[in-house]
């Protein structure tokens, strides 16, 4: 979360006998513009910023929550867990996205709680909870497609729930730990450096293994509707391929995968440029419209991020709850089948043996 200490007390010169007063900033690593020349260049901006993407946010949380029900209460034995996962963090995005916005916008001085003043702690931690979302909702996504596809593309370990579990818990430790020292301690940039930093080289890792799994997925299923085309019994022969469907959604991912680029590069650039991190010389007061675009584009990459895999997350649920029933119907299928040829093969065995003694008896008669 953005993190700014307030003006300090001004400082009074009177060595020279001209007592005047100069106000002093002490100006963290992630400063913010001074609100209220801000908010005079803005003007409806700044409203249609927090109040348009608040909205936003909770849209996508009440999509998310309509979703988490739906799947929950699916009359199947086996629930899908992952999906379940991936709305649940989802839900978790959207929820604290909004809460932030409407809340305490940037920890602006405008605070709409009942109390004089909002808990600077509570709102970055809300804050920074939308990284770790983000990152695990699109590790279950990938997750989920790979389980679906029935492919082995990396080692197992890499390619279960419960390494995946351990890389999101540590991403959502890590930036708490690093949420709560910023706030008693402003000066350790260092924590806040090292949480960007694994965020932008997961997100850099994810977005890149998607785009292979998503070619060899893509490559699957073309060779599994060639194989259908070519023999009446292809889909016997290709019983672990992917289910056709799974096409569109790896297609619609894709969407995800290019805003997770965009995400990585707006990161670097705030890091580099916006808040100037890694400068000796400590960061400057962000200009107003500057700051205000960028947060505006950071902040609609998010949601596109949320809206894309609240999209594809119940529908490749639906897509594998058709495929273990196209297995169980094509299985159904093949017993329905044989039992039916084995009746034929007795029926006609036994239609053969009441004809032959009929003959031998008329070849009597005639005898």
């Amino acid at each position: 979360m953005r993190n700014a200490t307030p003006f300090s007390e001004p400082e009074t010169s009177v060595a020279e006998g001209n007592p005047h007063v100069e106000p002093t900033y002490e100006v963290s690593f992630e400063p913010l513009p001074q609100w209220d020349q801000a908010k005079e260049t803005w003007q409806w901006a700044w409203d249609l910023h927090w109040a348009g993407l608040g909205s936003l946010f909770a849209l996508l949380a009440l999509y998310a929550l309509w979703s988490l029900i739906d799947l929950a209460a699916s009359k199947h034995r086996r629930k899908p867990l992952l999906a379940i996962a991936i709305s649940s963090l989802l839900l978790i995005l959207g929820s604290t996205r909004a809460a932030v916005l409407f809340i305490n916008p940037y920890e602006s001085e405008q605070c709409f709680l009942p109390s004089t003043a909002c808990p600077v702690i509570m709102t970055r931690i809300l804050f920074g909870f939308a990284l770790p979302c983000i990152t695990a909702s699109f590790f279950l996504v990938h997750l989920a497609f790979l389980q679906l596809s029935k492919l082995k593309l990396y080692p197992e370990k890499l390619q279960s729930v419960k390494f995946v579990v351990c890389v999101v818990a540590f991403h959502f430790v890590l930036t708490l730990i690093t949420e709560i020292m910023i706030s008693l301690y402003a000066d350790w940039k260092a924590f806040s450096i090292i949480c960007e930093t694994f965020f932008i080289i997961l997100s850099f890792i994810l977005s890149v293994s998607f785009i292979y799994s998503g070619r060899i997925i893509l490559k699957s299923v073309q060779e599994s509707r060639s194989s259908v085309r070519r023999f009446s019994q292809g889909n016997l022969n290709n019983r672990h391929s992917p289910p056709t469907n799974v096409a569109k959604l790896v297609k619609i991912t894709y969407i995800t995968v290019f805003l997770g680029f965009v995400s990585v590069v707006l990161k670097l650039y705030a890091m580099l440029v916006v808040h100037n991190m890694y400068s000796n010389d400590g960061a400057m007061i962000p200009k107003p419209w500057p700051w205000l675009i960028f947060e505006s584009l950071y902040r609609l990459v998010e949601f596109g991020l949320g809206c894309t895999m609240a999209y594809v997350n119940p529908r490749q649920a639906s897509c594998r709850r058709r495929s273990r029933s196209a297995i169980f119907l094509r299985h159904c299928k093949l017993i329905a089948g044989s039992s039916l040829y084995v009746q034929n093969n007795q029926s006609s065995g036994d239609s053969g043996d009441l004809a032959s003694p009929g003959a031998n008896n008329s070849g009597c008669a005639h005898g």
